[in-house]
């Protein structure tokens, strides 16, 4: 690949696996796997992957990397994420270093029937300079118009799957981030379907919320399973 956001577009591995070892090799020539790890803990603390997100529901306590320098650049490692920590990730991405507050509540109606939306509060403010949150969200832009699933929606995507394995006797779970409109997001997400085979199923599931959202195709024709098709299913 030729530069990041091509990596990110085409799901470069090797490109990624290379930025690990050049974190590992940055105060010696040997490759120090402790040093490519403490780089990835900070850039995830930075986006508070340490941390849960504060919903109002049960929540299971993110892991961060501790081990497997190189692969854990491409989110192997003992990375252990909640799907809502991954939806206020992408939410840093989408506002260029806002981390928000989290919540199931829209809002809360008094004695009087007065409605008062819950206000979201920014938690933390990551300073990157623009070019890095160009490069990371020109790669998700390039990678949704190239997708098979995303490249004939209605308005600009910006997103990237990933495929987390769990065992060779399972199928693997399918997992899809992204927002809209790229250029100015209304909405992000998250999707994971636990065992979903490809990312591809996750992606058709983020493309219907999307159309839902912005009112481009009809409920009737989401629930009824003409839009996006899923690709395998698992019943058991």
């Amino acid at each position: 690949m030729a530069n990041a956001p091509e990596a990110l577009q085409f799901s470069c591995n090797d490109y990624m696996c290379e930025i690990a070892y050049q974190m590992g090799t940055a105060k010696n020539p040997e490759y120090a796997d402790s040093l490519a790890l403490k780089r990835l803990r900070e850039y995830s603390e930075l986006f508070c992957l340490d941390k849960k997100s504060g919903i109002e529901i049960a929540e299971s306590k993110p892991h961060v990397t501790d081990a497997y320098g190189i692969p854990s650049a491409i989110g192997q490692g003992t990375h252990n994420y909640a799907t809502i920590q991954l939806a206020r990730y992408v939410s840093a991405i989408a506002s260029k270093g806002n981390v928000f507050s989290l919540s199931l509540i829209e809002g809360e109606t008094d004695v009087a029937g007065e409605f008062a939306p819950k206000e979201t509060v920014i938690e933390e403010k990551i300073e990157l300079p623009d070019s890095v949150w160009h490069t990371v969200q020109s790669g998700m832009l390039k990678f949704a118009e190239n997708n098979a699933v995303l490249k004939d929606m209605k308005i600009d995507v910006a997103g990237k799957t990933g495929t987390a394995q769990e065992a060779k006797n399972r199928p693997d779970h399918a997992l899809f981030i992204g927002y809209a409109p790229a250029e100015q997001p209304q909405i992000t997400m998250a999707v994971r379907i636990a065992n979903g085979y490809g990312s591809s199923n996750a992606t058709a599931v983020g493309k219907n919320i999307l159309n839902y959202y912005f009112g481009l195709e009809s409920q009737d024709k989401i629930i009824t399973g003409e839009a996006s098709q899923a690709l395998n299913t698992r019943t058991d």
